[in-house]
C-alpha cells in the first residue's frame, strides 16, 4: 500500500510540475503580449510589506479615478526601497484590464515589456 501511495504521489507532483511549466509558457506569455501591446505605466504606493515564508507587497495605484489594490511576491529591489523609506513605484498595466499589471524593478522589465520613454514621460515617483 505505501508504494502504491509513493507512485500516486510522484505523478501527483509530476503532473502538477507539468501544469505549471504549460501554463507559463502559455498562459504567462499571452498576459505578459498584451502588457506589451497596449499598456500604461504609472506610478503606485507600497501600503504594507507582508513577511512570512517569502516577502509580499501590497499595493495600489488609480486610474480613471478607481483604486486597484494587489498583494504579490515582492522583487528585491522593491524590499529593499522600501527598506530604505521609499514608498512609491513603478507599475505597468494594460490598459483595458488593469488586473493584468506588473511592478517595474529592474531594467529588464523595461525592455521585456517594450517600455519607451514616451510611456514615462509624464510619469513621476518620488
Amino acid at each position: 500500500m505505501d508504494n502504491n501511495y509513493s507512485k500516486g504521489a510522484f505523478f501527483l507532483i509530476i503532473a502538477i510540475v507539468l501544469f505549471m511549466v504549460v501554463y507559463n509558457s502559455t498562459i504567462g506569455k499571452s498576459y505578459t503580449k498584451k502588457l506589451v501591446a497596449n499598456h500604461v505605466v504609472i506610478c503606485g504606493s507600497i501600503t504594507q510589506m507582508l513577511g512570512g515564508k517569502s516577502i509580499s507587497v501590497v499595493y495600489e495605484f488609480y486610474y480613471k479615478g478607481k483604486r486597484y489594490e494587489y498583494t504579490k511576491g515582492s522583487p528585491k529591489k522593491t524590499y529593499d526601497d522600501y527598506k530604505n523609506g521609499k514608498a512609491s513605484i513603478l507599475i505597468i498595466f494594460q490598459k483595458d484590464n488593469p488586473d493584468n499589471n506588473r511592478i517595474l524593478s529592474k531594467e529588464d522589465d523595461f525592455m521585456t515589456y517594450e517600455i519607451t520613454e514616451q510611456d514615462t514621460l509624464n510619469v513621476s515617483c518620488n
